[in-house]
């Protein structure tokens, strides 16, 4: 079941991409769509990391099916806080480093600028890949395949209609509003369908601090620019190329670390949840 599931998320995904893009083209022009292409594709292949995390998961799932709802709940809440946290973190590095990244995706023959515009807005999509792929894989689990299949479907049909009414007037962000309601729709499924497995008590609270987190770390990654910023300035770093990698490199991993620590301080993961998470890390790496 999970095997077909990935499968109809990828080849669902990639036609409605397609469609998308092909559109885009055929009205604005293989300018804009170049414009389009490096911050897609960025995005796409980071699609990898939760749906291995999700097929990884399948199995513990599927045994607490088989065994009391609260262990299948806490399971799912653990897994939740777990996927919304990384996502977070992506959503901020794409904000706070698409100008470096664009220029490492595109080189400088394209209008950067605008680029860098699609990259740090498309980025936050990764906070709906994550528990979207979650769904999938729970609901899978629960037998209810048919959520998904509905959810993917019409997700996949009302982004396409946002595409057609966007894209001649936002261009290559009509694509970006288009995928957004593709996922944002198979989110309101998904969260309907789990619906009675959140227990906002207990979960609430965490995902709330998780939030802080990444408000805290979202103020690192400004500093971490404007510091960069002052240092190319003076010539202490370099520009170009060579300039964009290091800033990825150093303000991503100032971001990093200022996130695990904010997330250790305001003590949003448990002993009993870190081990869990440790344990997934493990199951995901055997899956690869």
């Amino acid at each position: 079941p999970v095997g077909i599931s990935l499968l109809l998320r990828s080849y669902i995904w990639r036609a409605g991409v397609v469609l998308t893009v092909l559109w885009l083209g055929q009205t604005q022009g293989d300018l804009v769509n170049g414009v389009l292409y490096g911050p897609l594709r960025a995005v796409q292949q980071l699609r990898i990391i939760p749906a291995a995390f999700a097929a990884a998961m399948l199995p513990v799932f599927s045994n607490r099916v088989g065994a009391r709802q609260s262990e299948f709940d806490t399971a799912f809440a653990k897994s939740l806080k777990l996927f919304f946290a990384i996502s977070l973190l992506i959503g901020l590095a794409f904000t706070f480093l698409a100008d470096p990244l664009v220029e490492l995706l595109l080189g400088e023959s394209i209008d950067l600028a605008a680029a860098a515009a699609v990259l740090s807005l498309l980025g936050w999509v990764i906070v709906l890949y994550f528990p979207n792929w979650l769904y999938g894989v729970t609901l899978v689990a629960l037998g209810r395949q048919r959520l998904e299949t509905v959810g993917l479907f019409l997700g996949a049909a009302v982004g396409l209609v946002v595409a057609y009414l966007t894209i001649p007037a936002y261009q290559a962000m009509g694509v970006v509003y288009a995928i957004f309601a593709a996922e944002g729709i198979f989110f309101v499924v998904g969260t309907g369908a789990m619906w009675r497995h959140f227990h906002w008590r207990r979960l609430l609270p965490s995902l709330l601090r998780i939030v802080l987190a990444g408000a805290l770390t979202g103020l690192v990654f400004l500093l971490g620019n404007l510091l960069f910023l002052r240092l190319q300035a003076g010539g202490v770093v370099p520009g170009g190329t060579l300039g964009a990698v290091l800033e990825v490199l150093v303000v991503g991993l100032i971001g990093l670390a200022g996130f695990v620590a904010a997330l250790v301080l305001l003590r949003t993961f448990d002993e009993d949840e870190k081990e869990s998470i440790q344990a997934m890390l493990q199951l995901s790496r055997r899956k690869k």
